[in-house]
C-alpha cells in the first residue's frame, strides 16, 4: 500500500505537470483541453459492443497466456525445481487444521 502510495503521489503530480507544460507551450494556457484528443463521449450502443468484445478479448488473452506460461514452465525452464512454480497451488502449503467449521444452515 505504501509503494502504491508513494507511485500515486509523485506519478499523477509529475505526469500532470507535464501535460500542463504541454499545454502552455501550445496553446498559452494552462489547460488540458487542447491537448487531449478524444474527449467527446460515446453512443450508448457503442458501449453495448465494446465492453462486451473488449470482455471476452480479455478473457482469450487471458486463457492463451496461461498455456503459454504453462508450456514455458514446462518445456523451457524445466530445469527449475517443482518448489519453484510461482503458478503452484499456494493455499496448499498452509495447514489443514482450522477452528472455523460451516455448520447447518439455520
Amino acid at each position: 500500500m505504501a509503494l502504491n502510495l508513494v507511485l500515486f503521489l509523485s506519478i499523477v503530480p509529475v505526469q500532470l505537470g507535464i501535460l500542463l507544460y504541454t499545454a502552455k507551450k501550445q496553446t498559452g494556457r494552462f489547460t488540458l483541453q487542447g491537448i487531449l484528443p478524444y474527449r467527446q463521449k460515446l453512443p450508448w450502443r457503442q458501449y453495448f459492443i465494446l465492453v462486451p468484445a473488449l470482455l471476452s478479448w480479455i478473457i482469450l488473452v487471458f486463457f492463451l497466456l496461461g498455456l503459454v506460461g504453462n508450456y514455458l514452465l514446462e518445456y523451457v525452464f524445466d530445469f527449475f525445481p517443482a518448489w519453484f512454480n510461482p503458478a503452484a497451488d499456494l493455499l496448499s502449503r498452509y495447514s489443514h487444521g482450522c477452528c472455523w467449521h460451516p455448520g447447518p444452515v439455520i
